[in-house]
């Protein structure tokens, strides 16, 4: 923190001015206006992205307020470091700890033992599904049913193993003549939910059109991500990444 790129609690704030490169130094009392924003180290980690993402404007509003201090630093070390400040910061009661813990729980997290998958979000995703696999280059992203929202991690029997693949993603549902199809994607969908006269799951798919369902399907109100499961040869885990405390798998 105190370093140059630091929030700068013990007497400086460092901001960036929109677009620009240029960072200025400014008084604790002094409140960040229109197009800037305070800075922290981490920022480009997976957690970092998030908080910038989706909890910018209250980093920025903690950043004039000396009670917000601590939530500051156990933020920063969260997105630096992904250790036990982590925990710390959802004990906080401001703003900036429940956009965090709301937002980021699932990526902002202690990380405990070492990582054996290599998961990246999935192409064309655009942040809403992942994908890993058992690799000797592993790294530490994290791919689960709390980190991406409104996805159904599915992992093939016999997972963790070479050669397999686990993935989280989102149900899908595009129009069809009588109603709509829907199904896990890979991609991001256009729309999550759908409906018609006759609703119809599957495993993985849901369909809704006029036709009654077939006696191998289960008759559901509405399609949507909670009325489907995994495909066949497959099962449900809460996170694709996996992480060992022994150095084994």
């Amino acid at each position: 923190m105190a370093n140059a790129r630091g929030i700068g609690l013990g007497g400086a704030l460092v901001l960036s001015f929109g677009l620009s490169q240029c960072v200025l130094v400014v008084s604790d009392d002094e409140v960040p206006s229109a197009g800037e924003h305070c800075r922290f180290d981490g920022e480009t980690t997976q957690c970092g992205a998030c908080i910038v993402e989706k909890c910018q404007p209250d980093v920025d509003q903690c950043c004039s307020d000396v009670a917000c201090s601590t939530t500051l630093g156990l933020v920063e070390a969260c997105a630096r470091n992904a250790d036990a400040s982590c925990n710390s910061v959802a004990t906080q009661t401001d703003a900036l700890a429940s956009c965090v813990t709301q937002n980021c729980g699932g990526v902002c997290i202690e990380r405990q033992g070492t990582s054996t998958t290599a998961c990246q979000e999935s192409a064309l995703s655009d942040g809403t599904s992942c994908k890993c696999k058992l690799s000797d280059t592993p790294n530490d992203f994290v791919c689960s049913e709390q980190a991406f929202h409104e996805t159904l991690c599915c992992a093939p029997i016999g997972w963790p193993a070479e050669g397999l693949e686990c993935t989280c993603r989102p149900l899908g549902c595009t129009p069809t003549a009588d109603g709509c199809f829907c199904a896990l994607l890979e991609y991001e969908p256009e729309d999550s939910e759908c409906t018609a006269t006759h609703c119809c799951a599957a495993l993985d798919t849901c369909s809704c059109g006029a036709t009654p369902c077939f006696l191998w399907q289960t008759k559901v109100t509405t399609c949507k991500l909670s009325e489907v499961e995994c495909a066949d040869g497959q099962q449900r885990v809460a996170s694709c990444s996996r992480t060992t405390l022994s150095g084994t798998r």
